[in-house]
């Protein structure tokens, strides 16, 4: 692929609804699973119980 090429498919699934949904929904999950880590990084020392 050329740079060209790459960019227009870039473009392309960062408008494309599926692909946004799914990058939603696994940054979400990922942050489920680092929970702690991100407490600690924002200095909260317990979040309330969030159902996955």
């Amino acid at each position: 692929m050329t740079g060209d090429e790459t960019s227009s498919l870039a473009s392309f699934l960062m408008f494309y609804p599926g692909y946004c949904q799914q990058l939603i929904k696994l940054g979400y999950l990922d942050t489920l699973n680092e929970r702690r880590r991100v407490e600690a990084f924002l200095g909260i020392e317990e979040m309330v119980p969030v159902e996955a």
